[in-house]
């Protein structure tokens, strides 16, 4: 898949992949010397030739803040989110 996401370059160089949503958008690493590890959530929806980096967005400094700082979802009295 990151070696699809590269040649289409459609995913920052930055970033390595390591979740997706069911539309397709990815929860990454970063692995530029300046914020190593910090996780970053990427929206694939965009036009060609639009600049992929303008679809990232910082999420947490390391894996274990964006962990811990997850939440469950409350569901309503019919169990729909």
């Amino acid at each position: 898949m990151l070696r699809l996401l590269r040649e289409d370059e459609a995913i920052p160089n930055w970033l390595i992949p390591f979740a997706d949503e069911d539309g397709g958008n990815l929860f990454c690493f970063s692995v530029r010397e300046e914020d190593y590890g910090a996780i970053y959530y990427y929206d694939h929806e965009f036009e060609y030739g639009e600049d992929p980096e303008d679809h990232v967005t910082y999420l947490a400094e390391s894996i274990t803040i964006f962990i811990n700082s997850l939440v469950e979802e409350e569901n309503d009295e019919d169990g729909e989110a």
